[in-house]
């Protein structure tokens, strides 16, 4: 069963989740700041983590994308997660990341997330890339147009407001470019 590819950047090494790393993403996804965008401030159970990385290893498996875990190159332990998620099949694979807020300010979300983009871009062979985010996230949209993402909408996503960006394949700086 194929688990999926390494990814690296210049600071981060990022590597398919697997079962290994559900109670880290358990601890990343419930601390407030984190869950206030991606939760909808909603604390999961450890069930619904493990759902994800489950959801996750079988993407890997079936399309070669889904969540890596973010840690730095040097060595260290989870500070993050960027990915490609189906999160509504008429969407398609959207980007999504998350850093433990100690690691905020520092351009991580930018650098794993480019490193995603790259994969769905060059290997996979995507065409575009959706992310979206709550309109008060200004930091998380921020990433997305450092990214090269651009405003496409805003509509509602479960009763939400979203501010719905998307990247083109023409449109993507490679990583050194």
């Amino acid at each position: 069963m194929a688990t999926g590819s390494e990814l690296a950047s210049e600071r981060l090494r990022l590597r398919p989740c697997a079962e290994r790393d559900v109670d880290a993403l358990l601890a990343l996804w419930t601390d407030p700041a984190v869950r206030r965008w991606l939760w909808d401030d909603v604390v999961i159970p450890r069930t619904v983590a493990a759902e994800r990385v489950d959801a996750s290893i079988a993407s890997f498996a079936r399309a070669e994308f889904g969540l890596w875990v973010a840690a730095p190159r040097a060595g260290g332990a989870l500070i993050g997660v960027a990915g490609l998620v189906e999160l509504e099949p008429a969407v398609g694979p959207e980007l999504i990341y998350a850093l433990a807020p100690a690691h905020w300010g520092r351009g991580y979300a930018t650098e794993a997330s480019r490193v995603v983009l790259a994969h769905a871009f060059g290997r996979l062979g995507f065409e575009r890339v959706p992310g979206r985010t709550d309109p008060p996230n200004r930091e998380s949209a921020r990433v997305l147009e450092r990214l090269g993402m651009r405003l496409e909408s805003e509509r509602a996503a479960d009763g939400r407001p979203m501010l719905c960006y998307a990247l083109r394949r023409e449109e993507f700086a490679l990583p050194g470019a």
